[in-house]
């Protein structure tokens, strides 16, 4: 079990909030706001024991509950979706963290963005049961589809596209940059990402406060193309019309859903 240490004002700020394991998400501010200092061993695999399931931040805009740290080399971003949309919405978009200089406002950003699929294809996981059907929620099945799924993100996942820093573009989840990117599903069908960097590639983004701003964003991708059918020989053709008006907004709400782009922004003050 990994361990998390914070400073000693980060406990006295956060002790009175986090008392509980099951502690809703409402109850979280919608920014993160205080700095945390990361734990001294961390490993980028998608589980979020660092945190032990407590998060400095729910932003209501993503849906995602969040926590950003800082070590004496690296700066890190765990977050975590639970509603199915939400989690769907990741993986065909893709999240992108992005830092920028507080004081200059106009200077281009350093990014990651993580889960990146190859190619073009249209990824999406079962999570929630469709109507009329029942799923099997025994620990069994649970851990079944817990393993399915993860699979899946492995097979499709090994990308991390990056913005900002000379030289850099497309890389591999195994790379020698030391950018770290990985997203796993728990028993519960919850999908958390974590994501880590160098502080050396961003030197010109920290003000001589340590200070900068970041930005997350959940990004939209595009819906998949379903053609419409149409129907001939109705006996009610206004009734026809009437379903088929019903069916196109539906799908106008669903497609308006997937290629929805939400994000945020805050400041950050680097950890002691």
């Amino acid at each position: 079990m990994k361990s998390i240490l914070f400073t000693k004002s980060i406990l006295t700020i956060t002790a009175f909030l986090f008392t509980t394991f099951s502690i809703s998400a409402q109850k979280l501010p919608n920014k993160q706001e205080v700095s945390l200092r990361a734990p001294a061993i961390i490993k980028i695999d998608g589980n979020p024991d660092e945190l032990n399931n407590i998060f400095a931040a729910h932003n209501q805009a993503t849906g995602l509950s969040y926590s950003l740290a800082n070590d004496d080399k690296r700066l890190y971003l765990i977050l975590q979706a639970a509603d199915p949309d939400d989690i769907n919405r990741i993986v065909r978009g893709g999240i992108t963290f992005t830092v920028k200089n507080k004081l200059d406002k106009n200077t281009q950003g350093i990014s990651i963005t993580y889960p990146v699929k190859r190619g073009n294809q249209y990824i999406t996981f079962r999570l929630r049961a469709g109507k009329g059907y029942v799923m099997d929620t025994s620990p069994n099945a649970a851990d079944s589809t817990m393993r399915a799924n993860n699979k899946r993100l492995e097979n499709n996942f090994k990308l991390i596209s990056v913005t900002g820093v000379p030289g850099l573009d497309t890389l591999s989840i195994y790379n020698e940059q030391e950018i770290k990117a990985a997203g796993k599903f728990d028993i519960n069908k919850v999908y958390t990402v974590e994501m880590s960097f160098p502080l050396k590639y961003l030197n010109s983004k920290i003000d001589e406060l340590n200070q900068f701003t970041y930005q997350i964003r959940v990004n939209g991708s595009i819906p998949p193309k379903i053609p419409l059918i149409s129907v001939d020989g109705s006996t009610d053709p206004a009734a026809t019309e009437r379903a088929m008006a019903s069916f196109n907004a539906a799908m106008e709400a669903v497609n308006a859903k997937i290629s929805a782009v939400t994000d945020f922004s805050a400041d950050y003050n680097l950890a002691k």
